[in-house]
Protein backbone atom coordinates (compact mmCIF):
# COMPACT_ATOMS: atom_id res chain seq x y z
CA UNK A 1 0.00 0.00 0.00
CA UNK A 2 2.81 2.65 0.74
CA UNK A 3 4.72 1.57 -2.73
CA UNK A 4 0.92 2.16 -4.30
CA UNK A 5 0.89 5.30 -2.65
CA UNK A 6 4.19 7.06 -3.50
CA UNK A 7 4.38 5.89 -7.34
CA UNK A 8 0.71 7.84 -7.24
CA UNK A 9 2.39 11.17 -5.39
CA UNK A 10 5.58 10.61 -8.23
CA UNK A 11 2.96 10.50 -10.99
CA UNK A 12 1.05 13.54 -9.29
CA UNK A 13 4.08 15.68 -8.98
CA UNK A 14 5.45 14.70 -12.73
CA UNK A 15 2.19 15.75 -14.51
CA UNK A 16 1.99 19.18 -12.60
CA UNK A 17 5.48 19.45 -13.01
CA UNK A 18 4.87 19.67 -16.53
CA UNK A 19 1.53 21.17 -16.93
CA UNK A 20 2.16 24.71 -17.96
CA UNK A 21 4.90 23.32 -21.47
CA UNK A 22 3.73 22.50 -24.61
CA UNK A 23 5.66 19.81 -26.72
CA UNK A 24 5.10 20.38 -30.65
CA UNK A 25 6.87 19.17 -33.75
CA UNK A 26 6.65 22.92 -35.32
CA UNK A 27 6.53 26.23 -34.57
CA UNK A 28 7.94 30.00 -35.38
CA UNK A 29 7.22 33.61 -34.78
CA UNK A 30 6.95 36.32 -37.49
CA UNK A 31 6.79 40.08 -36.65
CA UNK A 32 6.24 43.11 -38.82
CA UNK A 33 5.69 46.93 -38.89
CA UNK A 34 1.65 46.06 -39.23
CA UNK A 35 1.38 42.45 -36.77
CA UNK A 36 2.96 39.43 -35.67
CA UNK A 37 2.14 36.00 -35.74
CA UNK A 38 3.36 32.99 -33.75
CA UNK A 39 2.26 29.74 -34.11
CA UNK A 40 2.88 26.09 -32.73
CA UNK A 41 2.46 23.33 -34.77
CA UNK A 42 1.22 19.67 -33.32
CA UNK A 43 -0.39 21.33 -30.09
CA UNK A 44 -3.75 20.69 -29.20
CA UNK A 45 -6.94 22.77 -30.77
CA UNK A 46 -9.08 24.85 -28.07
CA UNK A 47 -11.24 26.87 -30.02
CA UNK A 48 -11.85 27.96 -33.78
CA UNK A 49 -13.12 31.56 -35.28
CA UNK A 50 -14.53 32.38 -38.11
CA UNK A 51 -15.29 35.29 -39.59
CA UNK A 52 -15.25 37.32 -42.99
CA UNK A 53 -13.47 34.57 -44.95
CA UNK A 54 -10.68 34.35 -42.35
CA UNK A 55 -10.13 31.59 -39.67
CA UNK A 56 -8.43 31.66 -36.12
CA UNK A 57 -7.73 29.03 -34.54
CA UNK A 58 -6.59 29.37 -30.79
CA UNK A 59 -4.56 26.74 -28.89
CA UNK A 60 -2.60 26.54 -25.38
CA UNK A 61 0.02 28.66 -27.26
CA UNK A 62 -0.74 32.48 -26.26
CA UNK A 63 1.51 35.25 -27.51
CA UNK A 64 1.62 38.75 -25.79
CA UNK A 65 -1.62 40.59 -26.49
CA UNK A 66 -1.83 44.00 -26.64
CA UNK A 67 -4.94 46.27 -26.87
CA UNK A 68 -4.76 49.32 -27.79
CA UNK A 69 -8.00 51.31 -27.87
CA UNK A 70 -10.22 50.38 -25.01
CA UNK A 71 -12.83 53.18 -25.07
CA UNK A 72 -13.93 55.69 -27.78
CA UNK A 73 -16.30 57.84 -28.37
CA UNK A 74 -17.64 58.00 -32.05
CA UNK A 75 -17.58 60.57 -34.69
CA UNK A 76 -15.43 63.23 -32.99
CA UNK A 77 -14.02 64.81 -35.94
CA UNK A 78 -10.15 63.51 -35.25
CA UNK A 79 -8.49 60.64 -34.71
CA UNK A 80 -6.08 59.79 -31.87
CA UNK A 81 -3.31 57.28 -31.65
CA UNK A 82 -0.99 56.15 -29.21
CA UNK A 83 2.35 54.44 -30.22
CA UNK A 84 4.27 52.60 -29.87
CA UNK A 85 2.62 50.02 -27.84
CA UNK A 86 4.05 47.79 -26.52
CA UNK A 87 6.74 50.80 -25.29
CA UNK A 88 10.27 51.30 -24.23
CA UNK A 89 10.88 55.05 -23.16
CA UNK A 90 7.69 57.10 -24.24
CA UNK A 91 4.54 56.48 -26.14
CA UNK A 92 3.42 59.08 -28.66
CA UNK A 93 -0.38 60.80 -28.88
CA UNK A 94 -1.39 61.75 -31.60
CA UNK A 95 -3.87 63.64 -32.81
CA UNK A 96 -4.93 64.28 -36.49
CA UNK A 97 -6.57 67.44 -35.99
CA UNK A 98 -4.77 70.56 -35.27
CA UNK A 99 -7.73 71.73 -32.70
CA UNK A 100 -6.24 70.67 -29.54
CA UNK A 101 -7.80 72.84 -27.11
CA UNK A 102 -9.36 71.44 -23.89
CA UNK A 103 -7.59 67.95 -24.85
CA UNK A 104 -6.28 66.68 -22.12
CA UNK A 105 -4.26 63.24 -21.17
CA UNK A 106 -4.08 61.44 -17.85
CA UNK A 107 -2.24 58.02 -17.23
CA UNK A 108 -3.10 55.91 -14.75
CA UNK A 109 -1.56 52.32 -13.62
CA UNK A 110 -3.91 49.59 -13.28
CA UNK A 111 -4.58 50.62 -9.67
CA UNK A 112 -5.66 53.55 -10.78
CA UNK A 113 -3.12 56.51 -9.28
CA UNK A 114 -2.49 58.89 -11.88
CA UNK A 115 0.83 58.32 -12.95
CA UNK A 116 0.92 61.81 -15.14
CA UNK A 117 -1.32 64.39 -16.35
CA UNK A 118 -1.01 66.87 -19.24
CA UNK A 119 -3.37 69.73 -21.83
CA UNK A 120 -2.07 68.49 -25.22
CA UNK A 121 -0.70 71.41 -26.88
CA UNK A 122 0.65 69.78 -29.93
CA UNK A 123 -0.87 67.54 -32.55
CA UNK A 124 1.57 64.86 -31.64
CA UNK A 125 2.97 64.56 -27.73
CA UNK A 126 5.60 62.39 -26.42
CA UNK A 127 4.91 60.74 -22.92
CA UNK A 128 7.71 59.75 -20.92
CA UNK A 129 7.95 55.99 -19.90
CA UNK A 130 11.73 55.90 -19.45
CA UNK A 131 11.13 55.87 -15.38
CA UNK A 132 7.91 53.86 -15.54
CA UNK A 133 8.21 49.82 -14.32
CA UNK A 134 7.54 47.00 -16.64
CA UNK A 135 3.65 46.44 -16.53
CA UNK A 136 0.20 47.92 -17.80
CA UNK A 137 -1.15 51.12 -17.72
CA UNK A 138 -4.35 52.89 -18.60
CA UNK A 139 -3.91 56.27 -20.97
CA UNK A 140 -7.35 58.26 -21.14
CA UNK A 141 -7.85 60.86 -23.49
CA UNK A 142 -10.43 63.89 -22.02
CA UNK A 143 -12.09 67.02 -23.93
CA UNK A 144 -12.78 68.94 -21.18
CA UNK A 145 -14.41 66.24 -18.28
CA UNK A 146 -15.92 63.92 -21.35
CA UNK A 147 -13.96 60.75 -22.27
CA UNK A 148 -13.10 60.84 -25.29
CA UNK A 149 -10.50 57.43 -25.76
CA UNK A 150 -8.85 55.26 -23.75
CA UNK A 151 -5.61 53.43 -24.25
CA UNK A 152 -3.94 49.72 -22.90
CA UNK A 153 -0.46 51.05 -22.85
CA UNK A 154 2.37 48.07 -21.80
CA UNK A 155 5.84 48.86 -20.75
CA UNK A 156 8.37 46.69 -21.90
Amino acid sequence: MKQLLQMFLFMLCCITGYSQQVVSSAGATSQTSSGGISYTIGEAITETHTASGKTLTQGFQQTKLVITAIHETKDLGYTLTAYPNPANDFVKLSVSDSKVNGLRYVLYDLNGKIISSKQLDNTEMVIPFSDAASASYILKVFNGQQEVKSFKIIKQ
